[in-house]
């Protein structure tokens, strides 16, 4: 017999997340203008409770941001499917980093940019 399995949107999230890294799109949480809205001591505390990452692995994942002048793509997106969910407890404002539940318009837009259409064959006459 053939079991049909459906995905939930919990479990289908870090597939896109996942396939989101293999077709290069960088995690939008380390853009820096997300970055700076987090504060490091609450984030090293808070990852090393909830994931037990230790300093060096929360610095790594969440705090230092990629480079603009590696960035090829759109303006920082919190809601992109490549964002993590930052939670307000860890950010300067305390307001929370939604993160991704979808892949969005502007994670549509990137892989449009980096991998466009080929152009249309030429008519030809019959």
């Amino acid at each position: 017999t053939t079991e049909i399995y459906t995905l939930s949107l919990h479990d289908a999230l870090p597939i896109w997340h996942e396939a989101g890294h293999t077709l290069g799109f960088p995690h939008e949480h380390m853009r820096r203008a997300l970055v700076e809205k987090i504060d490091r001591k609450k984030a090293i505390a808070y990852f090393k409770r909830e994931d037990n990452w230790d300093e060096r692995e929360t610095i790594d994942q969440v705090l230092t941001p990629i480079e603009e002048a590696a960035i090829r793509g759109t303006i920082a997106d919190p809601k992109s499917i490549m964002c993590y969910q930052i939670p307000g407890e860890i950010t300067r404002n305390g307001k929370p980093i939604v993160g991704g539940l979808d892949i969005d318009k502007s994670d549509y837009a990137f892989a449009a940019q980096i991998y466009p259409k080929p152009p249309a064959p030429p008519q030809t006459r019959d």
